[in-house]
């Protein structure tokens, strides 16, 4: 297990699945770090194949459970390359002005080889 802090949430990596909790730093972080969970949680329930699955939230937001994607570069393209794919494949998109929100490489990633994002809780 390694970890990695976002602004408002702490991701614990496992093998399979990330598991996200509110930042602790301050009460307002912690705050941010339970509603982008709730968020997610929401957001997932609409069952697109690009962003991250949920596979668990409590009803607090205190962990969310989710699958986990290796890095936008995994498959050897440049964050570039994929930001350039992403704005034309999300132009004319319904959920185009959501899926290109905060669009940097932490928040994409691919799980068996698809493009997901798997930040989309602010």
């Amino acid at each position: 297990m390694s970890v990695k802090s976002g602004a408002t949430r702490r991701v614990l990596l496992f093998t399979n699945f990330v598991v996200k909790l509110p930042s602790v730093r301050s009460y307002r972080l912690f705050l941010n770090g339970l509603l982008a969970n709730l968020q997610e949680r929401e957001f997932s329930k609409i069952g697109r194949n690009d962003l991250a699955k949920v596979f668990f939230c409590d009803v607090l937001g205190l962990f969310l459970v989710m699958e986990r994607a290796e890095d936008v570069n995994y498959l050897g393209f440049t964050w570039e390359e994929v930001k350039d794919f992403v704005k034309r494949k999300y132009a004319d998109d319904e959920m185009g002005e959501f899926m290109l929100s905060d669009n940097k490489a932490e928040n994409w990633g691919y799980v068996k080889g698809i493009l997901k994002k798997i930040d989309y809780g602010s």
